[in-house]
């Protein structure tokens, strides 16, 4: 090899080595961690950095703009309060990728604020007196799986109304798989979502399980509403949505109601868009709004 070629080949390692970088793993708790709080890790973090938490209960507020994966120990063994209950307890903005998994998140108001992020919400215990995760989007891609949401109405019945386990808005697509919401005045609050698939969730115990507005393009696919104080599920607006294998039981007021005429009690839009599905399984005193809609004989699935 001449001079001239090993000097390149040098120049050329030397430029590769100031453009190449390596995601790092933080770790945080006690011990031999690397920091003592998650504030401070994620402060000295790099974007695709992972923070790892450790077993313990962390009372702080976490807010950041850069691409992590925060993960605890486990739900049972990773606890974060916030300081300030009056702002969310992790609080993220404009973040490509991010992942939040194994903790129990405690939020005042709410528990987890995503605005105009990519997010997977993994595995965790979240329990919030307003909403559990509130997520703003535009052609952003969410992921919520696996997840146990515990609003206020499991605590008083004089709760806010305005609360939800989750709440997100605008298009991009999102996946809501194998959670469990109970216990806020909306579980499930959407607008705007396309594509969404809703799949193998149990709503029971809020006072409306799901509610579906404006152009929001959804598959319900084997969800559970269950022992909700008025409603299983309501449709609002320009929503296109398609059922299958959903099962409702023992809601109070009514199971599916669209927001048509004496339907539209408590909705600003009228119900303008189509509902069609297959094989959807009711209680023998199945309660739809209005009760003359053309849901066709395919849409329900043999009684309880």
């Amino acid at each position: 090899m001449g001079l001239r070629t090993a000097g390149i080949l040098l120049l050329t390692l030397s430029i590769f080595s100031f453009t190449v970088s390596f995601s790092a793993i933080l770790t945080v708790g006690g011990g031999a961690s690397d920091y003592r709080t998650i504030k401070q890790a994620v402060f000295a973090a790099s974007s695709g950095d992972t923070i790892l938490i450790r077993a313990g209960t962390y009372v702080e507020n976490i807010r950041f703009q850069k691409a992590l994966n925060l993960k605890g120990e486990g739900r049972g063994r990773v606890v974060l309060r916030p300081a300030d209950t009056l702002i969310p307890t992790i609080w993220v903005e404009n973040c490509p990728a991010l992942t939040i998994e194994g903790m129990t998140i405690h939020g005042g108001a709410i528990a987890v604020s995503l605005a105009m992020s990519n997010a997977r919400i993994l595995e965790n215990t979240i329990q919030a007196g307003q909403d559990g995760i509130r997520a703003v989007t535009f052609n952003h891609s969410l992921f919520f799986g696996n997840n146990i949401l515990y609003g206020p109405f499991l605590k008083s019945k004089n709760a806010s109304l305005s609360s939800h386990g989750v709440l997100s808005l605008g298009i991009g697509e999102t996946v809501i798989q194998y959670n469990e919401v109970r216990g806020f005045a909306t579980g499930l609050f959407l607008t705007g979502k396309k594509p969404c698939r809703v799949e193998k969730n149990l709503f029971s115990e809020n006072l409306k399980a799901c509610f579906l507005g404006g152009d929001t393009v959804i598959e319900l696919l084997s969800n559970s509403f269950k022992n909700n104080s008025v409603d299983g599920l309501v449709l609002s607006g320009k929503v296109d949505c398609q059922m299958k294998y959903n099962v409702f039981e023992s809601n109070m007021q009514w199971d599916i109601r669209l927001a048509l005429s004496e339907c539209a009690v408590d909705t600003r839009v009228a119900f303008m868009g189509t509902v069609s599905g297959e094989q959807n399984v009711f209680d023998a005193h199945y309660r739809l709004c209005p009760a003359d809609y053309a849901w066709g004989n395919a849409f329900f699935g043999p009684k309880e």
